[in-house]
């Protein structure tokens, strides 16, 4: 779900990136891989239609068509020599993004046995991945703000909202394919230089606008929230409590969290 509308208002932001070339110019620049953490929901169910799963599954009962292209994806990230970290969602994520139809018993059962299943597979090829303590974006923000990676890759407007400032999306091609070697890249730069929205301006929006954590403003739409945010914002981010909207990584939480390489 995300922040409400947020992706039409930094819609202009991003940039087609080759992936290739970002990642010879970062270890040109930085004497080092370029490191991405990715957001493995949304890699799992991104990664092909529901039409096509049901119809390989139905075909081949035992295939793991999911995990086959992710590995497919990784191998493309790897060659150019890109770093990755996956991190997988914890119990503690908000409940409106657990799926109804996949959280009773069965559904839960399932969705541990494939996650167990891929993790298991990470874990055999040295590719490190984390579990996080609630929100995968959440922790690969984290992650990010405390310099141990350079990108986030998620779908998720929330992981801007968290505090990551290089934010990747997948880019589609003419065909509705998904690029394996182009993505598009998010910059908070980019963002806070054409829309006028800074960090706090970001947490402020989805406060307003609503997200997975709250309903937003009652009858407040997209055009009475661009004129919210240009009437408080500069006030909001000049104030002495506008550090209080910003996102924090706690000691306890990375803490709590458990990694494997």
């Amino acid at each position: 779900m995300g922040i409400n509308g947020f992706w039409e208002v930094i819609k202009d932001t991003g940039v087609d990136t080759s992936l290739a070339r970002w990642a010879a110019e970062h270890i040109k620049e930085h004497r080092r891989p370029l490191r991405i953490a990715i957001d493995e929901a949304h890699w799992r169910y991104k990664a092909i239609t529901v039409e096509a799963f049901e119809e390989i599954k139905r075909r081949t009962p035992p295939a793991r068509p999911r995990e086959l292209n992710m590995l497919d994806r990784i191998w493309s990230l790897m060659h150019i020599g890109i770093e990755i970290i996956f991190v997988f969602d914890g119990e503690g994520r908000p409940d409106v993004k657990r799926d109804k139809k996949t959280e009773d018993s069965t559904g839960r059962k399932a969705r541990e046995e494939n996650s167990g299943f891929f993790k298991e597979t990470l874990t055999k090829l040295h590719i490190p991945w984390r579990q996080a303590p609630g929100e995968a974006e959440a922790e690969c923000a984290a992650l990010q703000r405390l310099g141990l990676v350079d990108a986030v890759w998620s779908e998720d407007s929330d992981t801007l909202m968290f505090g990551c400032t290089v934010l990747v999306k997948n880019l589609l091609k003419s065909n509705e394919q998904k690029s394996k070697d182009e993505a598009k890249v998010y910059r908070l730069r980019d963002i806070e230089q054409k829309t006028r929205i800074t960090a706090n301006g970001i947490v402020l929006y989805a406060m307003v606008a609503g997200c997975d954590y709250t309903k937003g403003l009652h009858g407040c739409g997209k055009h009475e929230r661009q004129i919210s945010l240009q009437q408080t914002i500069k006030m909001v981010v000049s104030s002495p409590g506008a550090r209080c909207l910003e996102p924090e990584v706690t000691g306890p939480r990375t803490r709590r969290s458990r990694s494997r390489q």
